[in-house]
């Protein structure tokens, strides 16, 4: 029999952020009981779905075989993805959430090859733009439009 080995790495790869998230939510926050929710309850079951989710991917991968070799890495898009969360986690205090999140956007479209810079930027506008709109103005996200850097 051969196992999928897509399946079985992504089932692995839910694996481990189960363990690293439901650890750090066990470790740094009382979980409390399911009647006296604490800060910690939904993050560790969050991490125990995650967790048998990636069990279940995993068994599926050993008895559904597939024929598909496993491909090509796409490591432009694990890059340009993984970068754009950083950029928006680490400076959105600093550029706010417009700029914050048209950053993020922009950087998210390169990892796409079709995609133009013009193109890129016109989309990461109209998203930054509806992005604000809801979170800032509609929902009252206290985060604000224009960050720091933007206060002469």
């Amino acid at each position: 029999m051969v196992a999928n080995r897509k399946d079985l790495a992504t089932g692995a790869i839910f694996i481990a952020f189960a363990a690293g998230y439901g650890a750090m939510s066990l470790t740094t926050m009382p979980v409390g009981t399911a009647t006296q929710m604490g800060p910690g309850f939904f993050p560790s079951m969050l991490a125990l779905c995650l967790g048998l989710l990636g069990f279940g991917v995993i068994i599926r991968g050993v008895l559904v075989a597939s024929p598909e070799p496993f491909g090509r890495i796409p490591w432009r898009v694990l890059a340009m993805l993984s970068l754009a969360t950083i950029v928006f986690a680490a400076f959105v205090d600093d550029l706010g959430m417009l700029a914050g999140t048209f950053a993020t956007c922009f950087i998210a479209c390169l990892a796409s090859s079709r995609i133009r810079l013009w193109q890129a930027g016109v989309i990461s506008l109209c998203i930054a733009a509806f992005c604000s709109l809801i979170f800032s103005f509609g929902l009252g996200v206290p985060l604000p439009v224009f960050g720091s850097l933007f206060r002469f």
